[in-house]
């Protein structure tokens, strides 16, 4: 059994509270300066209570962010950057295989990954001893890897995509119809948008797939999912 930390490419970044900090100050200042700059001719009061007014939105979308986005997407990414990338897994067995496309995306786009309940499916797993190995920051080399390997029987993708391709970067798709010759899966869950038509890996792969779509999805969505469905798993 190993529990190394492998299959991972670790990426040095600001934590998503910092960039928000960012901003919530970018805009604070901003909206001051515009008043500052070319409403000075309203009387003092209407010109303090605009800058309460801007104090007060900057102070909303923290307090957005901390019930919202923050603490769950946090406590998901710490635990996705520490935890280790190989689980009651040993050379040789069939294991799961557990893809978090998040590399190089746009600000906005880790909300819907980091708030999908990501540490429901990896810790169901582990508490059932299921051996899995987990690409965090998931290119296309290593995604090739898990999906040609005969010894990975079944895999949960997690990220941004289509129907027929995962989002691996900002300006970069991995096409599913590529892996048409890659050993067979019992099980493929895309638990990602599967909009836009052609055929989902699971389709290809002639696996199984209970987490069937052909829309966007949402983050609830997911969860709900995960909930439901990997408590009797």
């Amino acid at each position: 059994m190993s529990n190394t930390t492998v299959l991972y490419k670790h990426e040095k970044n600001f934590p998503p509270i910092f960039k928000f900090l960012v901003i919530t100050i970018i805009i604070f200042i901003t909206i001051s300066l515009i008043f500052i700059l070319f409403f000075q001719w309203l009387p003092v009061l209407i010109f303090q209570s605009a800058l309460i007014g801007a104090f007060f939105l900057a102070s909303s979308i923290i307090i957005i962010y901390v019930h919202t986005y923050g603490y769950w997407a946090d406590i998901n990414k710490f635990y996705l950057e520490y935890i280790p990338k190989e689980i009651n897994y040993m050379k040789g067995s069939e294991y799961i295989g557990v893809v978090i496309a998040n590399l190089n995306l746009r600000f906005d786009r880790y909300f819907h990954i980091y708030n999908t309940g990501i540490i429901l499916l990896i810790e169901r797993l582990r508490n059932q001893g299921v051996p899995i190995r987990i690409i965090n920051n998931a290119d296309e080399k290593r995604f090739k890897v898990l999906v040609d390997d005969r010894y990975c029987t079944e895999l949960y993708i997690i990220g941004h995509g289509r129907r027929n391709a995962l989002k691996i970067h900002k300006n970069k798709f991995i096409e599913y119809e590529d892996f048409k010759d890659a050993p067979r899966k019992r099980r493929v869950e895309q638990l990602h948008c599967c909009d836009k038509g052609g055929r989902s890996l699971a389709e290809i792969l002639g696996a199984e797939e209970k987490f069937k779509s052909y829309n966007e999805r949402n983050c609830e969505e997911t969860i709900n999912y995960l909930l439901n469905e990997l408590i009797s798993y």
